[in-house]
């Protein structure tokens, strides 16, 4: 009996190391670590993305590096990143989801522009701009999903055409970035050479409706700030 129990605490510790090592640690200091160049080095990155258990900063952080990465292909220098621009950026993002609207302008009280919620936050800027999308996210590793240009316009899960990758962050991030890169508007908030700092922010939408795939939406904050530090409130 007594050796079953050894054989159990072990098993439950090596499950509870094996949970630890897959979990994400993304700091504010990983900042300074990575580049746009090298942030794939941190493996998490190349993780498959968990609707179940989202790491938001880490996918917030492949948001940035893709982002800084278009701008280093432009030959533009890249953004610093700033902790607060994200702040705003994951809290719009959370209200387009929990309130159910998908637009530049919340419906959340003091939070109505972006300017109101650049202000709640404090940021004192000269320059400022902001992107939203939303994009489709493929999780399931034993399950295909079929895009909607051979499927009348619909994604399908058991339709005919090339299945659609499975979405890990960096994946998830570049198309996203792609998505804003092939609008105009959007591509010039990315290329603006006046913005120095980024901030991104995602949070994903289910659906009751299990043929509905579910979305990540995606909040980019770009500001020049009215000095060189981190003039915060």
């Amino acid at each position: 009996m007594e050796m079953i129990r050894r054989c159990l605490f072990f098993v439950l510790l090596m499950l509870t190391v094996t949970a630890v090592k897959a979990q994400s640690n993304w700091s504010e200091s990983f900042y300074t670590k990575y580049t746009c160049a090298n942030y794939a080095k941190y493996k998490p990155f190349l993780a498959v993305i968990d609707l179940d258990n989202i790491d938001y900063p880490l996918l917030n952080a492949a948001l940035f590096y893709e982002t800084n990465l278009q701008r280093k292909r432009q030959g533009i220098p890249t953004l610093k990143h700033l902790s607060a621009l994200e702040h705003v950026a994951q809290g719009h993002s959370q209200d387009m989801v929990e309130q159910n609207f998908f637009s530049h302008r919340s419906t959340v009280q003091g939070k109505h522009s972006m300017v109101d919620r650049f202000k709640k936050e404090g940021i004192k800027f000269s320059v400022c701009s902001e992107n939203i999308a939303y994009n489709m996210v493929y999780p399931v590793e034993n399950k295909s999903f079929y895009p909607p240009s051979v499927n009348g316009g619909y994604f399908s899960f058991e339709y005919k055409g090339e299945p659609l990758k499975v979405m890990t962050y960096q994946f998830f991030a570049r198309q996203m970035v792609r998505q804003w890169m092939n609008s105009s508007g959007h591509r010039k908030n990315i290329l603006d050479k006046e913005a120095n700092y980024l901030g991104c922010g995602t949070c994903l939408m289910l659906f009751s409706n299990p043929d509905r795939i579910p979305r990540i939406y995606g909040t980019q904050n770009f500001c020049s700030l009215l000095s060189d530090s981190e003039n915060i409130e």
